[in-house]
């Protein structure tokens, strides 16, 4: 009764213990996990910044910086070259469509002289 005893007492044992492991496993996935996260996240913030920087050198409102995001810094420069190009054309559209066509006047040209008023000499 006794041996019986002793086992079921090592058995319990071996279950806590196990689950103690199972426990420690899950809780170290966790926070393994939690960790890629945020390493993501930094290495995200710091290609934004990186993207905004280059658009700023540009002369580009920042503000565009997620759109041109890629997976490295590399991806992420080319990514704002070919915006600056796609930026400058579509601004260049954009103010000769609101420019006049026509030429301007010839404000050199003689004009002729104004008509005098007010009193004559007769």
């Amino acid at each position: 009764m006794e041996e019986l005893m002793e086992q079921t007492a090592e058995q319990t044992a071996e279950q806590e213990e196990q689950t103690t492991q199972e426990e420690q496993a899950a809780h170290t996935l966790a926070l393994e996990r939690e960790l890629d996260s945020l390493r993501q996240e930094k290495q995200h913030r710091q290609l934004t910044d990186e993207a905004a920087a280059m658009l700023r050198e540009r002369g580009i409102d920042p503000c565009f910086a997620p759109f041109v995001l890629g997976d490295s810094a590399a991806a992420t420069r080319r990514k704002v070259e070919q915006f600056d190009r796609q930026y400058a054309e579509a601004l260049r559209r954009h103010l000769a469509a609101r420019l006049p066509n026509a030429e301007p006047r010839d404000f050199s040209a003689v004009r002729p002289k104004p008509r005098r008023r007010g009193i004559r000499k007769v």
